[in-house]
């Protein structure tokens, strides 16, 4: 039986949408969920499959995203859809919020910010990818809400969105608070790419970061891993209950090779990281195989990465960065620029 609420509109007509499995089918939303999940363990147990799942999710993000253009742009979807793709796509980025939050309680003191001191650092194709998304999905979202939720559908019935309640997806609550925070995250995009050139040019010069304990360390990872859980959490709490609050139906069976395949590979990468982390390590000792100080992967701080640091913007104790470690490849010289570090953040991992 399909969780979904009974709804009628004006005339006593049903309100059911029948959705595009394709899309956002039960395959799909648990490949999703469980990349999610999964990627945050894996920081703690199996550190050296941390960077390729990085990359994986971000792209299937990315596939996701071009398929939702292609659909919107044929009129396929309506708005509810639209609404609940984009919680999929964007759901990672998303725990930008609580970090934000925190910082600005803790007055963007460096020592009390985890995304500082990660376990396991992005390489420069990753970030330079997932800022590059993160514009685009993030322009969508503003044409979004600025235009296209306010169109009737064809079927005149109410739709709804999350907001930690039940909203109509056309409030002005709603709206108002999207617009808002999409606007305010383009900004600080081009404030990034600035802080960028100014950065590569040697104009500012790249903050120190204050060393820490190994144990102090770990207490802020424990609060970062704790951050993105809950995030990650609220969102499949919203993209479910999108789902049942609107009656969409056709999305709750794994019936087609295009489900199959996301929540197949979610649950294999769930397996791999399972495995390491409670047999790849005495499989290394045994065999003996180096570990690096930080664990399986052998990431260290004194890592270096041909990126640039985009999480500081002149002498500000705040991080600008809304973008959970976005780096631009140096491809112009092809070798390491002197003095920049890579960003500590990335999002729900």
């Amino acid at each position: 039986m399909q969780p979904v609420e009974a709804r009628v509109d004006a005339v006593g007509h049903a309100c059911k949408i029948t959705g595009n499995a394709d899309m956002y089918g039960l395959g799909i939303r648990l490949g999703f969920y469980l990349q999610w999940y999964i990627s945050i363990i894996a920081t703690w147990i199996a550190r050296s499959e941390v960077r390729s799942m990085r990359i994986s999710n971000l792209l299937f993000v990315a596939a996701t995203f071009l398929a939702l253009v292609i659909q919107t742009a044929r009129e396929s979807l309506n708005s509810v859809e639209i609404y609940v793709i984009l919680l999929l796509a964007f759901g990672g980025y998303l725990s930008l919020v609580p970090l934000y939050l925190w910082r600005i309680m803790t007055g963007c003191v460096p020592k009390l910010d985890p995304s500082r001191y990660p376990s396991v650092r992005n390489g420069p194709l990753f970030s330079a990818l997932s800022f590059v998304l993160l514009f685009a999905v993030s322009s969508f979202q503003l044409w979004f809400w600025s235009s296209r939720v306010r169109q009737p559908d064809t079927n005149g019935c109410p739709q709804y969105g999350f907001f930690f309640t039940k909203l109509r997806l056309d409030s002005k609550g709603l709206i108002t608070t999207n617009l808002v925070f999409y606007c305010l995250l383009l900004t600080s995009c081009f404030a990034i790419l600035i802080a960028t050139a100014l950065k590569f040019f040697k104009i500012i010069e790249e903050p120190t970061r204050p060393k820490i304990s190994r144990n102090y360390k770990t207490k802020l990872l424990i609060v970062q891993s704790a951050l993105n859980t809950i995030v990650t959490t609220t969102v499949v709490v919203a993209t479910e209950l999108t789902i049942s609050w609107n009656s969409i139906v056709g999305v709750w069976e794994i019936s087609s090779a295009g489900q199959l395949i996301p929540v197949i590979l979610g649950i294999g990468l769930t397996c791999q990281v399972l495995y390491i982390g409670f047999f790849g390590a005495k499989e290394s000792e045994e065999s003996g195989g180096p570990e690096g100080p930080e664990g399986l992967s052998g990431n260290s701080d004194s890592e270096s990465l041909y990126a640039v640091d985009l999480t500081e913007i002149s002498d500000s104790r705040c991080d600008n960065d809304l973008f959970g470690d976005p780096h631009v490849v140096d491809s112009i010289r092809g070798h390491e620029i002197p003095g920049l570090r890579t960003s500590a953040y990335s999002p729900l991992h």
